[in-house]
């Protein structure tokens, strides 16, 4: 079949259109491709249809690439805060472990924060817990790269520093008050736009509070750096103050130790004073003992010299003795005779006169004593 000769034109037409079309797409497609390669992922690129499917395919590619690169972006962003954080830690892991006295301490650990957050001004807050009324007390101010030498106590609860020691939490303030506090330069006077306040918590022990003051917010990971510094720091004080006790205690135990020595000395000095009074003694009493047996020798030789008239007069005294013992028995016979005599010589009625036999006894009775008297 033979077409016309003004449609064989019009389809000719359509077909270059097509091709000139397609053409311009691979070209843009092209371009596109070559942006993508050359790290130029916000390049544009406009389908030529519903049904482009390759230019549909790059756009695909240009969404995942786009991703791929912002997570990289992430990742290279949270390395480098982790970098930070790290270099900092090591920073601070020499910076405290060559403080051994509490003030370079705090000076030492205050100056370095502030430098390493590039923030204008902090200080260092203290607990006293000694009395009934426990306070804050500044112990180490920096601000434009010099100390400050402020002397400031605080009440718990007073003031920022105050709420942060009774809460034991990290305070962050980015409206400030006009009144709170303002940072002083050369070039004149402005309040902060941001104050920080973490607490020095140990073992669940918070042992004061460090305020930092910017002009700039701090951001969360920066956040996380001062609190996990500050509990190094917390611990590096209570290191430092156990060493301090210790010392004391090293002290006091050497002083003890001396006194001890030297109690010991005088005892020694007693002891030996005591040995020699000891030694004293023992020669005296060596001597008595000398002495008594001397004397027992001398009682041995009295008692055999006069041992006989000793005997004698021993025997005498028994014989006397003997006597006594029968003359007061002849004694109370006496007595007794004579109280019945004396009963004898009472009126009696005639029917009460003796017998033979009671007056036969009493003669009886005074013939014997009559005769042991004769005897004697």
């Amino acid at each position: 079949m033979i077409l016309p000769e003004d449609q064989s034109f019009s389809k000719f037409n359509e077909v270059i259109t097509y091709l000139n079309s397609t053409i311009k797409g691979m070209k843009s497609k092209i371009s596109f491709i070559q942006n993508i390669e050359s790290g130029n992922l916000d390049s544009k690129l406009e389908l030529l249809s519903d049904d482009d499917l390759l230019g549909r395919s790059l756009l695909d590619m240009q969404k995942s690439l786009v991703e791929v690169q912002q997570e990289q972006e992430k990742q290279r962003e949270k390395e480098s805060k982790t970098s930070w954080a790290n270099e900092g830690y090591a920073l601070f892991a020499g910076v405290l472990q060559d403080t051994e006295n509490l003030q370079k301490l705090t000076d030492e650990s205050i100056k370095n924060i502030v430098k390493y957050l590039d923030v204008n001004q902090g200080a260092i807050f203290l607990a006293h817990e000694e009395d009934d009324s426990p306070y804050l007390e500044v112990k180490s101010t920096f601000a434009w790269n010099r100390h400050k030498f402020i002397s400031k106590r605080l009440a718990y609860g007073e003031s920022l520093a105050g709420s942060c020691m009774l809460e034991k939490q990290t305070i962050v303030v980015a409206e400030v008050p006009d009144d709170y506090v303002t940072i002083a330069s050369g070039l004149g006077e402005a309040n902060p736009n941001c104050i920080i306040v973490v607490p020095l918590k140990t073992e669940n022990r918070v042992l004061g509070v460090v305020e930092l003051a910017s002009f700039r917010m701090l951001e969360d990971y920066q956040i996380q750096f001062v609190e996990r510094v500050a509990e190094n720091i917390a611990t590096a004080i209570n290191t430092v103050r156990i060493n301090d006790q210790t010392q004391f205690l090293l002290e006091q135990t050497k002083q003890q130790s001396e006194e001890m020595a030297a109690q010991e000395e005088e005892m020694r000095q007693n002891m030996e004073e005591l040995v020699a009074t000891q030694e004293e003694m023992q020669k005296k009493e060596t001597m008595l003992h000398k002495k008594v047996d001397g004397l027992k020798h001398q009682i041995k030789e009295a008692e055999k010299k006069y041992g006989e008239e000793i005997e004698n007069l021993n025997s005498e005294i028994e014989t006397l003795t003997l006597q006594l013992k029968q003359k007061e028995k002849v004694i109370k016979e006496l007595k007794s005779i004579k109280n019945e005599v004396d009963k004898s010589k009472q009126p009696k009625t005639s029917d009460s006169k003796p017998s033979k036999t009671e007056k036969t006894g009493a003669q009886g009775r005074t013939a014997r004593t009559r005769r042991r008297n004769d005897s004697k």
